[in-house]
């Protein structure tokens, strides 16, 4: 990636993409279609508007902690013809977070939600060629079966 794009680096793209990861998780809890347009590609937005619309209610989403600080676990540049190259970056992100319907915002006699931890697998992926494409979210993958005998 360095060689095709002056100036990258892994550390500071995987807190970018820490960072991407979660405006997209409070831009889904808040039903916020434009905003998923802008940062997804389109099959998945369209995966989370959908999402969206099945569901009942608005949602409070919360990082409470990163549990391990954001790694890349991949990198792939593919040329798709002469001119046109892909950069894709799978970063996996392990944190806590709390997510809890907003209609019980208000309900003070609950006790206090407990984060979750949760561990995605996240594909970022850009059009290398164009200088102004910016990096978006491509799609989640499933956690490989060996990192989930790491968390157990």
């Amino acid at each position: 990636m360095m060689y095709h794009l002056s100036g990258w680096r892994k550390g500071a793209f995987a807190t970018q993409a820490e960072s991407l990861c979660e405006a997209m998780n409070e831009a889904f809890a808040e039903g916020d279609v434009k905003t998923l347009n802008a940062m997804c590609f389109p099959s998945m937005a369209g995966n989370l508007k959908n999402d969206i619309k099945r569901r009942k209610a608005t949602l409070d989403w919360r990082k409470v902690r990163s549990v391990t600080p954001p790694k890349i676990v991949q990198i792939t540049c593919g040329r798709l013809a002469t001119d046109m190259t892909i950069g894709q970056v799978i970063v996996r992100i392990d944190q806590e977070q709390i997510v809890t319907p907003a209609s019980t915002r208000s309900l003070a006699s609950r006790s206090p939600p407990k984060p979750v931890r949760v561990t995605e697998y996240i594909v970022f992926q850009r059009l290398i060629t164009d200088p102004a494409s910016p990096w978006r979210i491509f799609c989640k993958i499933g956690v490989p079966k060996w990192d989930q005998a790491i968390q157990k």
